[in-house]
């Protein structure tokens, strides 16, 4: 955090975006709707999934007519911080931090490793990836986590009497369309919230992010590897640019 700044009834050190931890990574893939069932799909997985994913296993029986994206199988690492989830139209690949002392670090080689996997995956059960999304959860230790949002983001009128003056929460969530690169346009969705730590009762400023491509291109998108790679890749650095512009040092 950079030099306290005081603001009226409150003094706050500033954050800044490089002050917040990741809790939570996932990289997602949408496809056409796939009828294998749970079992079927574990069976057909290769060892060294097997192997990396060896702790809970849970293969749901979907009943026919049931809404597409309910899960048909879910996965984890003994830790539960490595998991894998997949429905009748998505793969999910994710990374949990098991409590705020210990977030994760190493972002850029979990999504390749992330990458990797779902390509893999894709390639096993001769699957059209449509579309692709990146999301993350981040958090950063703030004592009176609502009133430092409040006075982050609204003008002294709203925070210095009624109504944000002492908010017990705050919620701000935004979202844009751009072009991540040439030929790629995207959504983006930024959360800032309030929450506190399950373990410590810290309270925390919470940032949700999740970049992701069109609903309506699924008709006409085909991503290949090499534009799977690329969306991952540039999509993570907007990611930082995105907070930057919230939190700017």
């Amino acid at each position: 955090m950079t030099k306290s700044k005081v603001q009226k009834g409150k003094t706050f050190d500033r954050i800044v975006y490089t002050d917040f931890a990741f809790d939570m990574l996932r990289a997602s893939v949408f496809i056409p709707e796939i009828q294998s069932s749970g079992n079927l799909i574990y069976r057909n997985l290769p060892d060294q999934w097997i192997k990396l994913f060896d702790g809970e296993t849970n293969l749901i029986h979907v009943p026919e007519g049931a809404p597409p994206n309910i899960p048909v199988m879910q996965l984890s690492n003994k830790t539960g911080e490595l998991r894998l989830g997949v429905s009748r139209i998505r793969v999910d690949f994710e990374l949990r931090s098991p409590n705020i002392e210990k977030p994760v670090e190493d972002v850029n080689s979990f999504f390749e490793t992330a990458v990797n996997h779902i390509i893999e995956f894709a390639d096993i059960f001769k699957l059209t990836i449509k579309r692709l999304a990146t999301n993350t959860n981040r958090f950063v230790k703030q004592e009176d986590s609502g009133l430092y949002l409040s006075k982050h983001f609204c003008q002294e009128r709203w925070w210095m009497e009624a109504p944000i003056n002492r908010p017990e929460h705050f919620e701000l969530s935004t979202h844009k369309r751009f072009d991540l690169y040439e030929g790629l346009k995207v959504n983006s969705w930024v959360r800032n919230k309030t929450g506190k730590s399950t373990i410590t009762e810290e309270s925390l400023i919470i940032v949700e992010q999740d970049i992701n491509t069109l609903p309506e291109e699924m008709d006409i998108r085909k991503f290949s590897k090499k534009e799977i790679r690329r969306f991952f890749k540039h999509s993570i650095k907007e990611l930082d640019h995105v907070l930057a512009l919230y939190y700017p040092s």
